[in-house]
């Protein structure tokens, strides 16, 4: 797996499981769910990631089910940057 590889996977996810819209006036709207969209918008808009970054990812394989393909892309990206 190279870098870029591990990014479009990552996007991928992105764009799978945060594909539906969610408005502030519905209720199921969570806002833990759109803070995490936001950070994986700017990283995989930027495709490069901080040291800030890098815990928001180390979190997110902790506390997240993200499938073994996501959580390998974010563990490369992890390590390679």
């Amino acid at each position: 797996m190279t870098l870029a590889e591990a990014f479009d996977t990552l996007e991928r996810y992105y764009l799978t499981i945060y594909d539906y819209n969610q408005d502030s006036n519905c209720e199921g709207f969570s806002v833990d769910t759109q803070l995490t969209k936001q950070r994986l918008e700017k990283i995989v808009d930027n495709r490069f990631v901080d040291a800030e970054d890098i815990e928001f990812l180390k979190e997110l394989l902790e506390y997240e089910d993200l499938g073994e393909k996501v959580e390998e892309a974010i563990t490369y990206i992890i390590e390679n940057s």
